[in-house]
């Protein structure tokens, strides 16, 4: 994928390669799971942006990695699918991608003071893909989003009509306004 980077000095740009992170391999562990992410400015892993970071981190759930506490782990069928739940606190070392869009509830001023957890989150990974399926908060007095997603396929093609206006996608989005 090739883009373009803004210098704001003159004004102009110059061709920038950007990397997919599945065109890489990352390091795993004995486990199969990724023991050293792939780093680098040519890396692009906030795509896919739909509306504010809260759903790039959805699919690529990396800020749970670290500062964050992991209270209860099961292995649950979702939808006909393996899913890890795990019951979850951030903790003042949290760092998520965007603090005002964060997988887990918290809040975050905008000095240097760290990430202050509010409640506990559970959160449902999907087992094949890695992305964050359901983020629910526990108990009151929080602030942020929740959500709910539903894996219909994977590697495999879809429809283009299903990414066409006048179609289901445009019909939930609108359903979602006043």
């Amino acid at each position: 994928m090739t883009g373009r980077v803004q210098y704001s000095s003159s004004g102009r740009s110059v061709p920038v390669t950007r990397v997919w992170p599945t065109d890489l391999q990352p390091v795993l562990d004995s486990d199969g799971l990724v023991a050293v992410r792939p780093e680098g400015f040519a890396v692009d892993y906030d795509e896919p942006f739909h509306d504010d970071y809260f759903w790039t981190a959805l699919f690529d759930p990396a800020e749970l990695a670290d500062g964050v506490e992991i209270r209860a782990v099961t292995e649950v069928d979702r939808h006909g699918r393996a899913t890890w739940e795990a019951t979850v606190r951030p903790t003042p070392a949290y760092e998520p991608r965007c603090g005002c869009c964060a997988l887990l509830a918290g809040d975050e001023t905008l000095d240097d003071r760290p990430w202050v957890p509010t409640v506990d989150s559970v959160v449902r990974l999907d087992v094949q893909t890695g992305i964050c399926v359901s983020v629910r908060h526990v108990g009151t007095g929080w602030s942020g989003q929740e959500a709910e997603l539903r894996i219909v396929g994977v590697d495999r093609p879809m429809a283009d009509e299903l990414f066409r206006p006048g179609t289901l996608l445009d019909r939930i989005r609108n359903r979602r306004r006043p």
